[in-house]
């Protein structure tokens, strides 16, 4: 398997299981989240699936490995 892929497929369910009860428990009115298709349910799936997509893009950016240019 390509090294890159499996670091990103190691990344993104640690995004995931961080994020969503990070999420869950800053929401003010808990039992709207589990009530799926209302508006505030709505708003926090796009929420956290922004924030998990920019912090896997950010992490595994920030992962890869330095070079030093080592020319003068």
């Amino acid at each position: 398997m390509n090294p890159n892929l499996k670091r990103f497929l190691v990344i993104l369910p640690l995004v995931i299981f961080i994020t969503f009860p990070l999420f869950y428990f800053i929401e003010e009115d808990r039992n709207c989240v589990l009530d799926f298709g209302s508006k505030c349910s709505n708003s926090y799936f796009i929420r956290t699936s922004v924030q998990v997509v920019v912090m896997t893009v950010l992490f595994f950016y920030l992962g890869r490995k330095k070079t030093a240019n080592k020319t003068k």
